[in-house]
């Protein structure tokens, strides 16, 4: 991978996160009516799709390379999530609580779902508030939901990469039961990212001409805003009803616009085909806006687990205005602040996470194979 492209891939990182965010903000209980056009598009679920394939790339580039054992994959990737998942866990908790006791009305059903702290915590780290038609919230944390899909993504190609013969099957069989049919609806946006993978790595793409890698770069894009300007996603959910004799989406939880999710998936890989084959032949040389691209693309997963219940304690302020701009600018701003914050102790210490579970796995290895070396064992 090119660094132009590994920048280009943090820019897109950036850019759905803050779409995300922004969305939330849109809501008319943060920003009146001035931004609910973000809504009426639906950009944040689209936005989200964006992380699922970014998501399927990133793992499969990482996981797929020489000398990468299923202990090495394990580590890194619970390190990735818990760096950010339990502090984020730990934070809703609280901030909910100091936000219901400054206006409990504000904390109502769809923005804030009550539940006992025992279960908001452990379908939290357990990651299993999405399986089959549970569907439960964590409090404010509306974003919450996306890791509970992605994580068990993670087993599932953990699995299929690192087991051989009859078990494998058995083992993906497995994970399908426990998930339920939702999280197996969008495994396909993030199977599309490792495919794309694939692709890349491909001597066909690698050598496509540039005239084709540039109608694949800015094609989707206009196809995107054509799907979206003749109703696609609205004729897409009514095939989704008759196929699956659905009276209502609500039994299909997140994965209700599945089919539409899945078009933008394609769309957004065949876009980065494009692009990975312009940034090849591009010199290998930084730019000054590379430093601050690669430092806010650290703290994107922090900004998305932790902005919506930052926005809903804001929004329960007696003082806070939703219809004045100033207060709506200032809520984005402070919430935007407080996340680049709190990253410095999350996802930008990714390395004391992995030395964590680093000694975890040590500990667990040396209780069933005392004779066993693992403390030197490092996450690559």
């Amino acid at each position: 991978m090119t660094r132009g492209f590994s920048v280009y891939l943090d820019i897109m990182r950036i850019v759905a996160c803050l779409i995300v965010a922004a969305s939330h903000l849109a809501n008319l209980r943060y920003s009146g009516g001035s931004l609910y056009w973000i809504r009426r598009l639906d950009l944040g679920s689209d936005a989200v799709v964006i992380f699922f394939v970014l998501s399927g790339f990133l793992i499969a580039h990482t996981a797929l390379k020489e000398g990468r054992s299923a202990s090495h994959y394990a580590k890194a990737r619970l390190s990735r999530i818990y760096s950010v998942a339990l502090p984020a866990i730990l934070f809703t908790l609280l901030i909910d609580r100091f936000g219901i006791a400054i206006d409990p009305s504000f904390y109502t059903d769809p923005f804030y779902i009550d539940a006992p702290t025992w279960k908001v915590a452990l379908n939290g780290i357990g990651l299993t508030s999405q399986l089959h038609d549970t569907n439960l919230r964590l409090g404010t944390n509306v974003p919450y939901w996306s890791i509970a899909y992605e994580a068990w993504y993670y087993i599932a190609f953990g699995i299929a990469v690192f087991t051989r013969g009859w078990i494998r099957p058995i083992l993906l069989l497995c994970v399908a039961g426990i998930v339920g049919l939702p999280i197996i609806l969008l495994s396909g946006c993030w199977m599309i990212g490792v495919g794309l993978n694939w692709a890349v790595k491909s001597r066909a793409l690698s050598q496509m001409p540039i005239p084709m890698a540039k109608a694949m770069t800015y094609a989707p894009l206009l196809v995107y805003i054509i799907a979206l300007r003749i109703g696609v996603p609205d004729a897409l959910q009514h095939v989704t009803l008759r196929v699956f004799n659905l009276e209502s989406l609500d039994a299909l939880g997140f994965s209700e616009d599945f089919t539409w999710d899945s078009l933008i998936s394609l769309l957004f890989a065949i876009h980065l085909a494009g692009m990975y084959r312009l940034y090849k032949d591009a010199p290998e040389t930084s730019t000054r806006y590379e430093a601050p691209i690669r430092w806010f693309a650290g703290a994107t997963f922090t900004i998305y687990l932790f902005h919506h219940p930052i926005l809903n304690f804001i929004g329960s302020f007696p003082a806070y205005d939703a219809s004045a701009v100033s207060h709506v600018v200032l809520m984005a701003v402070a919430t935007i602040v407080v996340c680049l914050l709190i990253a410095e102790v999350t996802e930008r210490r990714l390395k004391a996470w992995k030395c964590l579970f680093n000694g975890i796995f040590a500990r667990v290895s040396g209780m069933f194979s005392p004779g066993i070396k693992t403390a030197s064992q490092q996450i690559t």
